[in-house]
């Protein structure tokens, strides 16, 4: 039952999009798709391996700090895996697997879910404070600035709290975190070169800030568990800021459709890696190769 509620949940994107294509021009959709520029659409796939490879070894710096008997290699195929799965679950809940494969490699059921928290919880703070700085720059300065009062409450609330709060963070040298922070900044930062560069393709011209600002937004609200991979919401999104700058529907769609065809593509590194090394072999006690 939880398992068709979940896919049912996940259905209400794949039928926002199914609308959203009754309301535009079919025909100029096709034409925009093939309108792309190859090389673009190339350089743009080409990065989902450097963003794969940041991410995973920001996974294996996180993991053996904390104590963990791996390496690059094992925590690669770790991470990966678990990155297949999140994708293929609302809500990357998938991505919960990784726990018993830390477990398995001599961490503490807290400490291995405080890492795959933390692991979350990184590219949640990048993307919430660009948040707060894109809806100032795209909706309202007196919104931004609300909401920003609420994220320090809840964070003076967090320090007053710190006994909790402390012992849910995994135990990271002071080396670890700063290297984890700023692979988690490069991380970013790649993600929005690569769909800079996918927008170039399609002819899209925004200035960078303002690309930098709806994208942020776009990821904000793609995250919601009710679409897989962002379909549908996603696509909203770009409808309504993309439409504001006189962008066509069309071209807006396209955009975002190839966003979606390349994720599921290069998710296909993941399958991979799930297929060869699947996590599950972890709670059958096999290990993983090193």
């Amino acid at each position: 039952m939880k398992k068709f509620f979940s896919y049912a949940i996940k259905g209400i994107g794949i039928i926002l999009f199914i609308w959203i294509l009754t309301q535009i021009d079919v025909g100029e959709l096709k034409r925009s798709l093939t309108s792309v520029s190859l090389v673009h659409l190339l350089l743009t796939l080409i990065l989902f391996p450097v963003i794969y490879a940041i991410k995973s070894y920001r996974w294996h710096v996180m993991t053996s700090s904390a104590g963990a008997q791996t390496n690059v290699r094992s925590s690669t195929q770790i991470y990966m895996s678990g990155l297949f799965l999140g994708i293929a679950t609302p809500g990357k809940l998938g991505e919960a697997m990784k726990i018993p494969a830390l477990m398995s490699r001599g961490l503490s059921f807290k400490s291995a879910t405080g890492i795959t928290i933390l692991d979350r919880l990184l590219d949640v703070a990048i993307l919430g404070a660009l948040g707060i700085w894109a809806i100032g720059a795209l909706v309202s300065v007196k919104l931004a600035i609300l909401i920003l009062i609420i994220v320090v409450l809840f964070s003076l609330i967090a320090i007053l709290l710190r006994r909790l709060t402390l012992k849910l963070l995994p135990k990271l040298d002071v080396r670890s975190w700063s290297l984890a922070i700023s692979l988690t900044v490069v991380n970013w930062a790649v993600y929005f070169l690569q769909l800079w560069i996918l927008a170039v393709g399609f002819g899209i011209s925004i200035d960078v800030p303002t690309f930098i600002a709806i994208m942020t937004l776009v990821g904000i609200i793609s995250i919601l568990p009710i679409a897989p991979a962002g379909l549908g919401t996603r696509d909203a999104t770009l409808l309504f800021f993309f439409g504001s700058m006189n962008i066509p529907a069309e071209q807006s769609i396209a955009f975002s459709f190839t966003i979606f065809v390349l994720t599921i593509v290069a998710s296909s590194i993941g399958a991979y890696f799930w297929i060869k090394y699947p996590l599950k072999k972890i709670n059958a006690q096999e290990p993983l190769q090193n």
